[in-house]
């Protein structure tokens, strides 16, 4: 039997002839649950336990009984009540509110538009309606603001050459009512938003080269200073020191080895290295040591996925390679686990298609390894949620067979 610090013993049945038992299904009593795990009532799931060990030495009274999580799996949880995505690039919105639940706000049907919004309850698992915006939407973004409203700007309404909307708008959880604020001074699709430090939010990039700032007291937009390359299908990471670090182009200009930083004190940007290979579509993800690690993404150098993953350290303004994921892909989705590991998800890959798999990576030792299994459902386009109880929701996108309502629970 294997000992942790603490003094715990896991159990034998458990540890030895089960390694990945069903952690995580769902459960009302402890006999619903196999041997060596218990429902717990906190999260109505199965957990190993732990029990004192049989040769007497101590351990912490709040360490007794104290649920010891196995590997996460996915499960399937319920359905949005509309299959939606984002067509293409960019990720369909998910906002987790102080309320916990995850407001998912437009995207695409595969024939219409929607203007349609859902909230997910993680204590129930279930989808709700709630109210509409005022317009239509995809590829926008959606802000959480300090004051617990989220901002929505920007888009586009229309999947042909029509223009980008530069209307925005306010969701307040505790009304749930949408309301008008100023518009942008450009129209932009594609784009970023990244709450900094001051409780404004940055937008940067699409087809418009300028930036802009939105003061949520105010209710206005500020252009600023533009930054020094072009951005679409990127990244923007806000950093510990209040910084933003942006990262790749998929526009016109295909800036795509390119990284910059935004100093929202001196109001500048400045080029901080290039990332070698270039890529657009990837993820970006800062860690708990203050590093950011880009994986993922689409090098139209050699028109094909990225496999190898670069982190950023702010400290030193450098790239370096860290160990490749097991395979390349582009349109996923990833997030930050509470043991500070990174969850990369599903996502479309060249000559294969749409995919199931996901991928940890562990910041300490550089490596990557798969979850214990895959999503049931192959997706890109999507949105991946960390919520309040540890568990992580993946919710619509796309694939061969067109928009998905179903979703999954890494948990």
């Amino acid at each position: 039997m294997g000992r942790f610090a603490s003094g715990i013993v896991l159990s034998a049945v458990a540890a030895c002839y089960a390694p990945h038992p069903p952690a995580g299904a769902p459960c009302s009593t402890g006999g619903d649950c196999p041997d060596g795990l218990v429902c717990s009532p906190a999260t109505n799931t199965c957990e190993l336990t732990a029990t004192e060990p049989s040769d007497g030495s101590a351990t912490d009274a709040h360490d007794r009984d104290a649920p010891v999580l196995l590997d996460q799996t996915w499960v399937a949880a319920g359905n949005l009540g509309t299959a939606r995505h984002s067509y293409n690039f960019v990720n369909l919105t998910a906002t987790r509110l102080p309320n916990s639940k995850a407001l998912v706000v437009g995207g695409y049907t595969g024939s219409a538009l929607l203007a349609s919004c859902e909230l997910y309850d993680p204590t129930t698992g279930a989808w709700t309606t709630t109210e509409a915006m005022a317009t239509p939407r995809v590829w926008h973004s959606a802000t959480l603001l300090q004051s617990g409203k989220v901002l929505v700007a920007g888009g586009k309404n229309g999947l042909s050459n029509q223009g980008s909307l530069a209307t925005a708008e306010l969701y307040d959880p505790a009304t749930a009512m949408w309301t008008a604020t100023a518009p942008m001074h450009s129209g932009r699709a594609n784009h970023t938003a990244t709450l900094l430090a001051s409780g404004m939010v940055l937008v940067v990039g699409a087809s418009t080269p300028n930036a802009e700032l939105y003061d949520p007291i105010a209710g206005t937009w500020t252009v600023i200073t533009p930054p020094k390359f072009s951005h679409l299908a990127h990244t923007a990471t806000l950093l510990q020191n209040g910084k933003v670090l942006v990262v790749g182009d998929g526009g016109f200009t295909l800036n795509t080895s390119s990284a910059e930083l935004y100093d929202p004190i001196a109001g500048t940007w400045t080029q901080t290295g290039s990332i070698t290979p270039a890529r657009y579509d990837h993820t970006a993800t800062l860690l708990p040591d203050g590093r950011v690690l880009v994986a993922s993404g689409y090098d139209p150098n050699i028109a094909n996925n990225v496999v190898t993953a670069n982190l950023y350290d702010p400290a030193t303004g450098m790239w370096s390679a860290t160990n490749p994921m097991a395979g390349g892909r582009a349109r996923a989705n990833a997030v930050l686990l509470p043991n500070g590991k990174v969850l990369v998800v599903g996502g479309y890959k060249t000559g294969v298609g749409y995919l199931t798999t996901a991928e940890l990576y562990d910041p300490t030792a550089g490596t990557w390894a798969p979850t214990v299994n895959a999503l049931t459902t192959a997706r890109a386009d999507f949105t991946l949620t960390l919520l309040a109880n540890g568990k992580v929701i993946a919710a619509g996108g796309q694939n061969s067979t067109g928009a998905l309502a179903s979703t999954e629970s890494y948990q």
